[in-house]
């Protein structure tokens, strides 16, 4: 049960991480 919760958070993590990402490199074209 612990591990599984553990995956669901790391995987919302990297989902969160993924889309920082897109936000700061769209913002970066539209600075460009």
């Amino acid at each position: 049960m612990h591990s599984i919760q553990n995956t669901i958070i790391e995987f919302n993590f990297t989902l969160l991480l993924g889309h920082i990402y897109k936000n700061k490199a769209k913002s970066e074209e539209d600075i460009m």
